[in-house]
C-alpha cells in the first residue's frame, strides 16, 4: 500500500521568460535549443517536452512556456504515460502535472513508468550502459557515446542528455533537439517603425502574398506609443490560420513587416512575403465636407496608425479607396488634406466621415454698377413716390364713394321723421 502524501504547491502555471535584449528584427525561426545550467530530467509526449530544473518545470510546444513551480516538496522526475505528463517527488509521490494548480492533487498510487531505463533497442541499435558510460551496439561495433546519460524513449525516438542538453540518438548520430520559443515576440524593437507609421501618408498602396506556413504575430497597433520600445503582441500563429493568402501591407523595415489581415495587424518576417504595389489613380481634387475624427497614414484605423486629430471642416477629397476594389481592406477610406493654419495635413479617413458637399460657402455679393450716378437713383426714387401717391388718392375715393349712399339714406330717414312729427 502506497503512502499517503500531502502535497502543497505553490506558484503559478504560467511564466514568460525574459530576454535581456531586444531582436532587431522579427526572428526568420523560432526553433531554438534549450539551455540549462543543471538540467535534472525531462519528458516528451502529446507535440510538448518538459524540462526539470532546480524543482521548476519547463513546458514547451504551446505559444508560451508553461512553468510549474512547487514551494513546499522537490520534484525529482517526470514522465509521460497515456497520453498525460507526470511528476514525482523526493518522498517517492507521484501525481498528475494538469492537476498541479488544483486545490487537491490526489497522490497516483501503484504509478508505474518504465521510460527511464539502462538499456533501449531500437531498430537496428541497442542502446546501454557500462560503467555509467552509454555503448550503442550496431551489428558487431559497440560504440561509447561518451558524456551521455538519462537515456530514455518515447515513441520511436530515444533520447539523451549531455552537457546539459537534450539530443535524439540514431545509432551513433546524435542531434540536439530544438523546440519552438514564441517569447522572441515580446523582444522585438520598434525602433523607427512608430514614427514613419503614424507620420508617412502612402500615396500608393502595398499588398503582399503570404507563405501559407509561415508564423505571424499579432502586434496591438492600439497599445503602441512614441515610449514605446517593444512591440506590444498577441499570440503567434501560422499563416493559414488566418485564412488569408494575401494581406495590406501597413509597414516595411530591416528584418520587419507590420500587415493587415482581417481587420487585425501582424508581425512578420519580410522573406515570408511577396510584394505587390498598386497605383492608385490620379488626384480627384473634389471640394468635400469633414466630421471631426482623424486622419491616417494608411487605410487602416489603428491607434498606430494615427497622424492626427481632425476638426470638423471643408477637406480635398484626394482619392477614393473602395474595398470593393482592395478586398484585403477593412472598409471604404478617401485620402483627403486641409489646411489649417501654417499646416497642411493629408491622410486617410473613413467614408462616413467625409461629404462631398461643402457647406461652408460665401454668401452672395453684389457688384455695383461702374457707370450708374446719383441723379440715374433720383429718377426711380420719383416714380415711386408718385405711384404711391396715386395709390392713396385712389383709395380715398374709393372710401368717399362707398360711404356717401350710407349718409343719403341716414339724411332721408332723418327728414321722414320730421314731417311724421309735423302732422302730429
Amino acid at each position: 500500500m502506497a503512502t499517503v502524501c500531502a502535497l502543497g504547491l505553490g506558484g503559478g502555471a504560467a511564466a514568460f521568460a525574459e530576454t535581456a535584449e531586444t531582436l532587431p528584427a522579427y526572428p526568420d525561426t523560432f526553433e531554438t535549443v534549450p539551455q540549462f545550467e543543471s538540467l535534472e530530467d525531462y519528458a516528451v509526449g502529446g507535440g510538448k517536452i518538459l524540462f526539470l530544473e532546480n524543482n521548476k518545470i519547463s513546458e514547451y510546444g504551446g505559444e508560451r512556456v508553461i512553468t510549474y513551480q512547487s514551494s513546499f516538496k522537490d520534484i525529482t522526475n517526470l514522465y509521460f504515460k497515456d497520453d498525460a505528463f507526470y511528476y514525482r517527488t523526493d518522498d517517492n509521490c507521484y501525481y498528475a502535472l494538469e492537476n498541479f494548480n488544483a486545490a487537491q492533487n490526489p497522490e497516483i498510487e501503484n504509478f508505474t513508468s518504465s521510460t527511464k531505463t539502462d538499456k533501449i533497442a531500437q531498430g537496428d541499435y541497442y542502446y546501454h550502459f557500462d560503467a555509467d558510460v552509454l555503448y550503442v551496439l550496431a551489428g558487431h561495433d559497440d560504440t561509447p557515446l561518451a558524456g551521455f546519460s538519462n537515456l530514455k524513449q518515447y515513441g520511436d525516438k530515444v533520447y539523451a542528455v549531455k552537457e546539459n542538453v537534450l539530443y535524439t540518438l540514431n545509432g551513433t548520430d546524435s542531434a540536439k533537439v530544438k523546440v519552438k520559443d514564441f517569447e522572441l515576440t515580446a523582444n522585438i524593437a520598434v525602433g523607427g517603425a512608430y514614427d514613419t507609421l503614424t507620420s508617412s501618408v502612402k500615396s500608393d498602396l502595398q499588398f503582399v502574398s503570404l507563405k501559407n506556413d509561415a508564423y505571424m504575430t499579432e502586434v496591438k497597433l492600439d497599445a503602441l506609443t512614441k515610449n514605446s520600445t517593444t512591440f506590444p503582441v498577441g499570440d503567434t500563429v501560422k499563416v493559414n490560420a488566418v485564412n488569408a493568402s494575401t494581406a495590406f501591407l501597413l509597414y516595411s523595415g530591416e528584418g520587419l513587416s507590420i500587415i493587415a489581415v482581417n481587420g487585425k495587424s501582424y508581425l512578420i518576417h519580410p522573406q515570408n512575403v511577396t510584394l505587390r504595389t498598386v497605383y492608385l489613380p490620379e488626384d480627384l481634387n473634389t471640394e468635400g465636407t469633414a466630421t471631426a475624427g482623424y486622419i491616417y497614414s494608411s487605410p487602416y484605423e489603428s491607434a498606430g496608425t494615427r497622424i492626427a486629430a481632425m476638426p470638423s471642416r471643408s477637406v480635398t477629397i484626394l482619392k477614393e479607396i473602395k474595398k470593393s476594389d482592395y478586398p484585403e481592406l477593412d472598409g471604404d477610406f478617401y485620402l483627403i488634406k486641409y489646411e489649417d493654419g501654417e499646416n497642411t495635413y493629408s491622410g486617410y479617413v473613413r467614408y462616413g466621415l467625409i461629404s462631398k458637399y461643402t457647406f461652408n460657402e460665401d454668401p452672395p455679393t453684389q457688384t455695383p454698377d461702374p457707370n450708374e450716378t446719383y441723379e440715374d437713383l433720383i429718377k426711380p426714387v420719383v416714380l415711386i413716390l408718385i405711384v404711391l401717391l396715386l395709390i392713396a388718392i385712389a383709395a380715398g375715393y374709393l372710401i368717399y364713394v362707398g360711404t356717401s349712399d350710407k349718409r343719403k339714406k341716414k339724411n332721408e330717414a332723418a327728414a321722414t321723421n320730421s314731417d311724421e312729427r309735423d302732422k302730429q
